[in-house]
Protein backbone atom coordinates (compact mmCIF):
# COMPACT_ATOMS: atom_id res chain seq x y z
CA UNK A 1 0.00 0.00 0.00
CA UNK A 2 2.79 2.16 1.32
CA UNK A 3 5.06 1.46 -1.96
CA UNK A 4 2.32 1.78 -4.28
CA UNK A 5 1.63 5.25 -3.06
CA UNK A 6 5.11 6.57 -3.40
CA UNK A 7 5.44 5.40 -6.79
CA UNK A 8 1.98 7.48 -7.79
CA UNK A 9 4.05 10.90 -5.98
CA UNK A 10 7.03 9.91 -8.07
CA UNK A 11 4.78 9.68 -11.24
CA UNK A 12 3.09 13.04 -9.90
CA UNK A 13 6.26 14.82 -9.69
CA UNK A 14 7.54 13.46 -12.70
CA UNK A 15 4.51 14.79 -14.60
CA UNK A 16 4.50 18.25 -13.00
CA UNK A 17 8.07 18.47 -13.60
CA UNK A 18 8.07 17.48 -17.25
CA UNK A 19 4.58 20.09 -17.70
CA UNK A 20 6.88 22.91 -16.22
CA UNK A 21 9.24 22.61 -18.76
CA UNK A 22 9.63 25.27 -21.47
CA UNK A 23 7.90 24.53 -24.79
CA UNK A 24 10.79 25.51 -27.12
CA UNK A 25 10.12 28.56 -29.28
CA UNK A 26 8.92 29.02 -32.94
CA UNK A 27 12.38 30.92 -34.24
CA UNK A 28 11.03 34.36 -35.27
CA UNK A 29 10.74 34.88 -39.27
CA UNK A 30 12.71 37.34 -40.96
CA UNK A 31 10.45 40.16 -42.27
CA UNK A 32 9.73 40.68 -45.67
CA UNK A 33 10.24 44.18 -47.66
CA UNK A 34 10.06 43.89 -51.06
CA UNK A 35 9.15 47.42 -53.50
CA UNK A 36 7.49 47.14 -56.95
CA UNK A 37 6.94 50.02 -58.75
CA UNK A 38 6.05 52.38 -56.22
CA UNK A 39 3.95 49.67 -54.59
CA UNK A 40 4.79 48.27 -51.10
CA UNK A 41 4.44 44.99 -49.67
CA UNK A 42 5.81 44.55 -45.88
CA UNK A 43 5.39 41.88 -43.09
CA UNK A 44 7.69 43.34 -40.35
CA UNK A 45 7.00 39.73 -38.00
CA UNK A 46 8.16 41.98 -35.16
CA UNK A 47 11.22 43.16 -36.50
CA UNK A 48 13.06 46.49 -35.15
CA UNK A 49 12.06 50.03 -37.22
CA UNK A 50 16.01 50.61 -37.95
CA UNK A 51 15.63 46.85 -39.40
CA UNK A 52 12.90 48.05 -41.90
CA UNK A 53 14.01 51.45 -42.67
CA UNK A 54 17.25 49.66 -43.48
CA UNK A 55 15.74 47.28 -46.15
CA UNK A 56 13.54 50.37 -47.34
CA UNK A 57 16.71 52.41 -47.87
CA UNK A 58 18.19 50.30 -50.34
CA UNK A 59 15.35 49.14 -52.63
CA UNK A 60 13.53 53.09 -52.24
CA UNK A 61 16.92 54.87 -52.49
CA UNK A 62 16.67 57.05 -49.14
CA UNK A 63 17.84 58.31 -46.54
CA UNK A 64 16.55 57.81 -43.32
CA UNK A 65 17.45 60.03 -39.87
CA UNK A 66 16.23 58.09 -37.41
CA UNK A 67 16.59 58.75 -33.66
CA UNK A 68 18.34 56.02 -31.30
CA UNK A 69 15.19 56.55 -28.83
CA UNK A 70 13.05 54.75 -31.41
CA UNK A 71 15.62 52.57 -33.30
CA UNK A 72 14.83 49.50 -31.50
CA UNK A 73 11.43 49.92 -31.60
CA UNK A 74 9.52 46.91 -32.33
CA UNK A 75 7.03 47.02 -35.33
CA UNK A 76 3.87 44.51 -36.21
CA UNK A 77 2.74 45.46 -39.70
CA UNK A 78 1.63 44.09 -42.82
CA UNK A 79 1.19 45.67 -46.20
CA UNK A 80 0.25 44.47 -49.44
CA UNK A 81 0.84 46.90 -52.57
CA UNK A 82 0.60 50.03 -50.51
CA UNK A 83 1.79 53.31 -52.41
CA UNK A 84 5.56 54.12 -50.71
CA UNK A 85 4.51 56.76 -48.93
CA UNK A 86 1.47 55.69 -47.57
CA UNK A 87 3.04 52.82 -46.21
CA UNK A 88 5.92 54.83 -44.60
CA UNK A 89 2.59 56.52 -43.08
CA UNK A 90 2.06 53.89 -41.53
CA UNK A 91 5.02 52.50 -40.56
CA UNK A 92 5.76 55.91 -38.90
CA UNK A 93 2.35 56.35 -37.74
CA UNK A 94 3.37 57.17 -33.73
CA UNK A 95 6.09 59.36 -34.26
CA UNK A 96 6.45 62.85 -36.38
CA UNK A 97 8.90 63.16 -39.29
CA UNK A 98 9.57 65.15 -41.93
CA UNK A 99 10.52 64.41 -45.91
CA UNK A 100 13.66 65.70 -46.85
CA UNK A 101 14.41 66.72 -50.94
CA UNK A 102 17.17 68.05 -53.08
CA UNK A 103 17.47 71.11 -54.53
CA UNK A 104 15.69 70.66 -57.79
CA UNK A 105 14.31 73.78 -59.09
CA UNK A 106 10.81 74.79 -58.66
CA UNK A 107 10.96 76.71 -61.95
CA UNK A 108 9.45 76.14 -65.58
CA UNK A 109 12.16 73.86 -67.31
CA UNK A 110 13.98 72.86 -64.24
CA UNK A 111 13.66 69.42 -62.82
CA UNK A 112 11.58 68.93 -60.00
CA UNK A 113 12.49 68.51 -56.61
CA UNK A 114 12.35 64.68 -55.52
CA UNK A 115 11.90 63.40 -52.01
CA UNK A 116 15.36 61.98 -50.67
CA UNK A 117 15.12 61.01 -47.13
CA UNK A 118 12.60 61.29 -44.09
CA UNK A 119 13.67 62.37 -40.69
CA UNK A 120 11.93 61.41 -37.55
CA UNK A 121 12.27 64.07 -35.04
CA UNK A 122 13.01 63.13 -31.56
CA UNK A 123 15.61 64.66 -29.09
CA UNK A 124 18.86 63.25 -28.81
CA UNK A 125 21.12 61.53 -31.35
CA UNK A 126 20.26 60.53 -34.58
CA UNK A 127 21.27 57.26 -36.81
CA UNK A 128 21.98 57.74 -40.18
CA UNK A 129 20.30 54.83 -42.86
CA UNK A 130 21.81 55.10 -46.09
CA UNK A 131 21.19 52.94 -49.35
CA UNK A 132 25.14 53.24 -49.56
CA UNK A 133 25.61 51.30 -46.56
CA UNK A 134 23.62 48.02 -47.42
CA UNK A 135 23.01 45.94 -44.16
CA UNK A 136 25.83 43.50 -43.80
CA UNK A 137 27.11 40.93 -41.16
CA UNK A 138 29.29 43.90 -39.30
CA UNK A 139 26.56 46.17 -39.40
CA UNK A 140 23.41 44.48 -39.69
CA UNK A 141 20.91 47.82 -39.68
CA UNK A 142 23.19 49.74 -42.50
CA UNK A 143 23.45 52.16 -39.83
CA UNK A 144 26.53 54.80 -41.15
CA UNK A 145 26.90 57.39 -38.20
CA UNK A 146 24.76 59.82 -35.51
CA UNK A 147 24.20 63.31 -34.89
CA UNK A 148 21.55 65.18 -34.90
CA UNK A 149 21.37 67.71 -38.19
CA UNK A 150 21.06 67.88 -41.39
CA UNK A 151 22.33 66.29 -44.65
CA UNK A 152 24.25 67.05 -47.93
CA UNK A 153 21.68 67.17 -50.43
CA UNK A 154 21.58 64.78 -52.90
CA UNK A 155 23.71 65.57 -56.33
CA UNK A 156 25.90 67.75 -53.96
CA UNK A 157 30.06 66.82 -54.52
CA UNK A 158 29.58 65.54 -50.59
CA UNK A 159 31.17 62.73 -49.54
CA UNK A 160 29.23 60.02 -47.46
CA UNK A 161 31.98 60.57 -44.53
CA UNK A 162 31.06 64.43 -45.12
CA UNK A 163 27.70 64.14 -44.87
CA UNK A 164 28.32 62.17 -41.26
CA UNK A 165 29.82 64.58 -39.85
CA UNK A 166 27.80 67.25 -40.76
CA UNK A 167 24.95 65.61 -38.43
CA UNK A 168 27.34 66.50 -35.74
CA UNK A 169 26.59 69.83 -35.46
CA UNK A 170 23.85 71.85 -37.44
CA UNK A 171 20.67 73.15 -35.84
CA UNK A 172 18.93 70.04 -35.26
CA UNK A 173 14.86 69.23 -36.93
CA UNK A 174 13.59 72.93 -36.28
CA UNK A 175 15.76 73.85 -39.81
CA UNK A 176 13.97 70.93 -41.43
CA UNK A 177 10.75 71.61 -40.25
CA UNK A 178 11.19 75.73 -41.25
CA UNK A 179 12.29 74.16 -44.77
CA UNK A 180 9.26 72.25 -45.19
CA UNK A 181 6.82 74.52 -44.34
CA UNK A 182 8.19 76.60 -47.37
CA UNK A 183 8.08 73.82 -49.62
CA UNK A 184 6.31 74.10 -52.81
CA UNK A 185 4.16 70.82 -52.28
CA UNK A 186 1.41 71.08 -50.16
CA UNK A 187 1.77 67.61 -49.14
CA UNK A 188 5.30 68.39 -47.52
CA UNK A 189 3.84 71.69 -45.68
CA UNK A 190 1.15 69.79 -44.19
CA UNK A 191 3.26 66.75 -42.96
CA UNK A 192 5.44 70.18 -41.50
CA UNK A 193 2.37 71.30 -39.61
CA UNK A 194 1.75 67.55 -38.05
CA UNK A 195 4.83 67.50 -37.07
CA UNK A 196 5.19 71.04 -35.59
CA UNK A 197 2.43 69.55 -32.67
CA UNK A 198 5.22 67.98 -31.05
CA UNK A 199 8.33 69.54 -32.33
CA UNK A 200 9.75 71.58 -29.11
CA UNK A 201 10.66 74.19 -31.61
CA UNK A 202 7.67 76.41 -32.65
CA UNK A 203 8.47 79.00 -35.78
CA UNK A 204 5.48 81.20 -34.92
CA UNK A 205 5.81 83.84 -37.45
CA UNK A 206 6.52 80.75 -39.83
CA UNK A 207 3.11 79.13 -39.22
CA UNK A 208 1.23 82.48 -39.04
CA UNK A 209 2.25 82.82 -42.50
CA UNK A 210 1.40 79.37 -43.40
CA UNK A 211 -2.29 80.15 -41.57
CA UNK A 212 -3.07 83.04 -43.53
CA UNK A 213 -1.49 82.25 -47.27
CA UNK A 214 -0.93 78.53 -47.76
CA UNK A 215 -3.09 77.70 -51.31
CA UNK A 216 -4.41 74.98 -49.33
CA UNK A 217 -7.80 75.64 -47.04
CA UNK A 218 -6.66 72.33 -45.40
CA UNK A 219 -3.06 73.65 -44.22
CA UNK A 220 -4.92 76.85 -43.24
CA UNK A 221 -6.69 75.05 -40.59
CA UNK A 222 -3.62 73.15 -39.57
CA UNK A 223 -1.50 76.17 -39.04
CA UNK A 224 -4.21 78.39 -37.36
CA UNK A 225 -5.07 75.28 -34.95
CA UNK A 226 -1.28 75.39 -33.84
CA UNK A 227 -1.27 79.46 -33.30
CA UNK A 228 -3.99 78.47 -31.36
CA UNK A 229 -2.49 75.60 -28.97
CA UNK A 230 0.97 76.95 -28.83
CA UNK A 231 1.27 80.86 -30.39
CA UNK A 232 1.58 84.08 -28.05
CA UNK A 233 -2.25 84.66 -27.77
CA UNK A 234 -2.02 88.75 -28.70
CA UNK A 235 -0.85 87.74 -32.18
CA UNK A 236 -2.67 84.53 -32.66
CA UNK A 237 -5.81 86.08 -32.05
CA UNK A 238 -4.95 89.23 -34.89
CA UNK A 239 -4.42 85.98 -36.85
CA UNK A 240 -7.42 84.37 -36.23
CA UNK A 241 -9.56 87.57 -36.71
CA UNK A 242 -8.24 88.39 -39.57
CA UNK A 243 -9.09 84.51 -40.96
CA UNK A 244 -12.39 84.29 -39.61
CA UNK A 245 -13.09 87.53 -41.68
CA UNK A 246 -11.36 87.32 -44.45
CA UNK A 247 -10.05 84.12 -45.51
CA UNK A 248 -11.18 82.94 -48.83
CA UNK A 249 -12.73 79.60 -47.85
CA UNK A 250 -16.24 79.43 -45.36
CA UNK A 251 -14.93 76.61 -43.83
CA UNK A 252 -11.57 78.04 -42.55
CA UNK A 253 -13.73 80.83 -41.36
CA UNK A 254 -16.15 79.35 -39.58
CA UNK A 255 -13.14 77.55 -38.06
CA UNK A 256 -11.08 80.18 -37.27
CA UNK A 257 -14.58 82.34 -36.15
CA UNK A 258 -14.69 79.13 -33.39
CA UNK A 259 -11.25 79.39 -32.11
CA UNK A 260 -11.51 82.88 -31.50
CA UNK A 261 -15.06 82.78 -29.65
CA UNK A 262 -13.22 80.16 -27.48
CA UNK A 263 -9.98 82.30 -26.85
CA UNK A 264 -12.12 84.83 -26.14
CA UNK A 265 -14.08 83.67 -23.21
CA UNK A 266 -11.15 81.80 -21.70
CA UNK A 267 -9.67 85.61 -20.82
Amino acid sequence: MISGFAAAVMICVSLAAHAAAPLPQAPSSAPEVSLDQGKLTLKSNGATLRTLLSALAQQAQLTFYLPRSVAEREVELSLDDTPLYEGLRRLLEHTSYVLLHDNGGTDAGEPARRVIGIRVLSTGGYETISPGHPANADNPAGVVGVGGGSEAPAGSAASEEDRSGALAGDSGPGADLTTSLRDPNPEVRADALRSLRKAEAFPEGLVKEVALNDEVPNNRVSALRLLYDRGTPEATEDVLTHASEADPSKRVRKRAGKMLRRMQRKR
